[in-house]
């Protein structure tokens, strides 16, 4: 008569397995197929049985433990899996989600939230659910730019945008709730840059405008400029916010103490002060804290002070711009200017422009910077490659200083085996399309194109139309495989090759919209086909998580015991 004994392991709220062991009269046992079942999941995982026997024979024992080494590895294998994802989970994307994520409502809200991007790497589907993009849009007005339909025509998406004053304006709103009055006062009300997007028939009814700025005070610094530069409605708007203007017929009359109030709020109404208080140090420094613009319409003096001068250009280096001539051509300015906003250096003096110094600093920056650099120094070896290691896109517009004859440094690169050596310098500091922009006979070069694609995959993709190898399956597998997201940028045809796709996928997990089987395949190759279960988690607790969802790795022990 045989006996039976059954041991339950949970290792998740939602995720359990069961043992049976049948001990029967001749000492013998036979261990029953175990099944892994995850009630809120589609799947089942069926284990293999171990043996008919327990025997001590030699083959027997062998069998077994080579069976049970197998199933531990694969626990140990899935484990590590679930850490790995935990992990990825935590991580920071800057150019896609990996498919694992991609349809993943909780890590892409959380994305949002803390980066505030991330809603253009999300599965398509998810764009059609209103309830998910107006969660999106709460975290980051800017998600709506990635819409041209619907959810630009819902008035309640759009305001929750709006609220955020992040990265989305009134004027991508559908044209119907540009015409409607009561949705315009809404946006301004929430967000006073809308006042700047609103209709045409806002500008032309200047009650309208009041009504606005009654709505949100703030509103009056984002009207148009005509508005700005009327006088009279500037007057009015200031008799609306600030009762001490009631019985002023001009502005300039307001004293020290009233104007002070006033740029402290809005620093470009200085325009408006009397030229007393233009040359007011302090008036000028409130109005500048408001608004550095304000420096334009400060006196001569004090745009010639160089104390001020680099205060506002450490804080905002465009205010390089309403300093005074002098001190356009003052290094230390220059330099405090171009190290805060590099495109300041467009404001700085000739003499300044042909600084060496200077524009290195300017294209640390801002690599595109060099647009404004002295016409000698753009052609600097030095400087072209600081500008392209600050920001790879500026290459498209230098390449002719780096390829041909016109170049300062032709001698340096006047044979074909230097052009090859820099084309590979470039690919290693990430350019991308990198032979678009460089002479024709390097993109039939097969040999070359190839090492270039095991250096960056993006370098080589949107090879000219004219290029032999443009549609090279065996090239373009290279780009994939060394970056996924070279898939992006092939033909149609390629983007639907199963094994391209398949290398994209194994290679960061990179793919052009989410699948239930891209998603299958993706947790089988990376992670081991982890068991994740329903809760979301965090790496602080990846570690304890893990191991509870291992906890049956004790049937070694039970099994010896038996």
């Amino acid at each position: 008569m045989s006996k039976r004994k059954q041991y339950h392991v949970d290792h998740s709220n939602d995720c359990h397995s069961k043992l049976e062991i049948n001990e029967q009269e001749n000492g013998a046992s036979e261990v029953k197929k175990i099944k892994l079942i995850h009630p809120n999941q589609n799947a089942r995982m069926i284990m293999i049985d171990f043996s008919n026997s327990f025997s001590h024979h030699t083959e027997s024992v062998d069998e077994i433990r080579g069976l049970e080494l197998s199933l531990k590895k694969k626990f140990l294998l899935q484990q590590e899996g679930k850490k790995k994802w935990l992990l990825n989970r935590e991580l920071k994307y800057e150019h896609f989600f990996p498919v694992e994520f991609m349809n993943d409502k909780e890590f892409i809200l959380n994305h949002i939230k803390k980066y505030g991007y991330g809603f253009g790497f999300m599965a398509s589907k998810l764009r059609q659910d209103r309830n998910f993009v107006l969660q999106a849009a709460q975290l980051e007005g800017g998600v709506l730019n990635y819409y041209k339909e619907d959810s630009l025509n819902d008035k309640e998406v759009v305001l929750e945008a709006l609220k955020t004053k992040k990265g989305f304006s009134l004027e991508s709103a559908s044209p119907e709730l540009l015409k409607d009055n009561n949705f315009v006062m809404e946006a301004i009300r929430l967000n006073e840059k809308s006042v700047w997007y609103a209709s045409e028939k806002l500008w032309k009814d200047r009650e309208l405008v009041f009504e606005a700025i009654k709505q949100n005070k703030k509103a009056l610094q984002w009207v148009s400029h005509t508005l700005r530069d009327d006088k009279e409605f500037v007057l009015k708007a200031l008799q609306l916010l600030y009762p001490e203007f009631e019985n002023f017929v001009s502005i300039s009359d307001a004293n020290k103490e009233i104007m002070l109030k006033v740029v402290k709020d809005f620093g470009f109404l200085l325009k408006f002060a009397s030229e007393e208080l233009k040359n007011d140090r302090d008036v000028v420094c409130t109005a500048l804290k408001s608004d550095y613009t304000s420096l334009e319409f400060a006196s001569l003096d004090l745009q010639n002070d160089i104390e001020i001068a680099l205060e506002e250009t450490k804080r905002n280096g465009y205010a390089l711009k309403y300093v005074s001539p002098q001190l356009k051509k003052t290094k230390d300015v220059v330099l405090t200017a171009v190290n805060q906003n590099g495109y300041a250096l467009a404001y700085a003096s000739d003499e300044m422009k042909k600084d060496r110094e200077v524009v290195l600093a300017a294209v640390r920056k801002e690599g595109r910077a060099l647009q404004y650099a002295d016409k000698k120094l753009q052609k600097d070896q030095e400087i072209i490659f600081e500008a392209i290691k600050q920001d790879q896109s500026v290459f498209p517009y230098i390449s002719h200083h780096l390829f041909y004859k016109d170049c300062s440094y032709w001698e340096y690169l006047n044979c074909e085996r230097k052009h090859k050596e820099l084309i590979l310098k470039l690919a290693k500091l990430g350019v991308e399309r990198l032979f678009r922009y460089i002479p024709n006979k390097f993109t039939e070069d097969r040999e070359l194109v190839k090492k270039v694609a095991n250096i960056n995959g993006l370098s080589v993709v949107g090879l000219c139309h004219y290029s032999p190898l443009r549609n090279d399956k065996e090239i373009i597998l290279e780009a994939v495989k060394n970056n996924g997201v070279a898939l992006k940028f092939v033909s149609e045809e390629l983007q639907k090759d199963p094994e391209l796709v398949m290398e994209a996928l194994k290679r960061n997990g990179f793919a052009l919209d989410f699948s239930d089987e891209l998603y299958q395949e993706r947790m089988r190759h990376f992670y081991h086909d982890a068991c994740l279960g329903k809760q979301q988690h965090s790496p602080q607790n990846c570690m304890s998580e893990s191991k509870k969802h291992c906890d049956f790795l004790f049937l070694e022990r039970r099994f010896r015991e038996e």
